[in-house]
């Protein structure tokens, strides 16, 4: 979910999708809903992502999974990898030994989440590390940015053998 601001893109690469656009926060769908093409196949649905019952097998998770810990994270793929071959697209933050500005990085963080905590009640003190999560259910990274940014994107499939 969010505030719609990847729709365009998505369009703009692959105007074919159908979309099932969730979030939990009936201001972000708005927002959202106005920056959709007319022609661009998108299904809102207002609810917790957690709640829903996809049968895609491509998911692309976007700055959602860093607000869970590492159980939960492992126990959100579970959930929808017993179901179908899921492709992940994941979009997060990262904070590795090599990211750039990492003494500015970890402030930005630390403020990051306290903002949070106050105005969301994130439980999360830390940054979880989503791809040591994939990693540890078989999936493997079928193409990633390896730049040591603090934003990283990866596509996760599943091992087989």
């Amino acid at each position: 979910g969010g505030n719609g601001d990847i729709l365009p893109l998505i369009y703009k690469h692959a105007p074919q999708l159908k979309i099932d656009y969730i979030d939990a926060s009936s201001r972000m769908i708005a927002l959202a809903k106005q920056k959709i093409d007319p022609m661009q196949k998108v299904q809102f649905h207002h609810l917790d992502a957690l709640h829903i019952n996809l049968k895609s097998k491509h998911i692309y998770v976007g700055f959602f999974l860093d607000q869970f810990n590492e159980d939960v994270i492992q126990s959100i793929i579970q959930k929808f990898e017993s179901k179908n071959d899921i492709t992940w697209y994941v979009a997060d933050f990262q904070l590795t030994k090599a990211t750039k500005w990492r003494f500015f990085r970890k402030i930005q963080l630390t403020l990051t989440i306290l903002f949070f905590r106050l105005t969301t009640q994130h439980s999360l003190n830390y940054l979880p590390n989503i791809k040591a999560v994939f990693k540890k259910l078989n999936y493997s990274a079928q193409s990633e940015n390896r730049n040591n940014s603090f934003l990283f994107w990866a596509v996760f499939q599943k091992d087989i053998g």
